[in-house]
């Protein structure tokens, strides 16, 4: 039987600044083609009726430039998955140039049919990660990597 993985990457950070906690989701949608495309197919049950198909390999980076001082914690992803587990790392990159482990995200097995878990989506426990300290004026990267796919 051939396995797919849809994926709704939606990150959710809440960043911690003059003592106010502040969420941010950013959404990964529309990063390839919009919604309809070959990478980011119609899912009535996602935010923005699509969701970004992801294969073994692919990454995603997000660089964050605050103005303040503050910390980042990342509440988790937000995922759909038609077959085996899958694993999606996160790491950082701050002004040092290279990427450090920041936590993994093992989505939950599903089967039961082709496509029949496309339109349903999880999240993922939040990150146990030390929250990050993102300096003023400086770019911080977060990586997402999908290491381990059945496609």
């Amino acid at each position: 039987m051939h396995t797919d993985i849809r994926l709704l990457l939606c990150t959710t950070l809440v960043f911690h600044a003059f003592g106010l906690e502040v969420k941010k989701r950013y959404e990964f949608e529309n990063v390839i083609g919009g919604a309809g495309s070959a990478r980011t197919p119609w899912r009535s049950a996602a935010s923005g009726n699509s969701s970004l198909h992801m294969f073994k390999g692919d990454q995603i980076q997000l660089t964050l430039c605050a103005d303040v001082a503050m910390t980042l914690s990342i509440d988790g992803l937000i995922y759909s998955n038609v077959g085996e587990s899958d694993t999606i790392d996160v790491s950082v990159k701050y002004s040092t140039g290279v990427f450090f482990p920041y936590g993994t995200v093992f989505t939950e097995e599903t089967s039961g049919g082709w496509g029949k878990f496309w339109n349903s989506f999880k999240s993922s426990v939040p990150f146990p990660a030390t929250p990050l300290f993102l300096t003023p004026c400086t770019n911080t990267t977060l990586r997402l990597t999908v290491n381990v796919a059945d496609c």
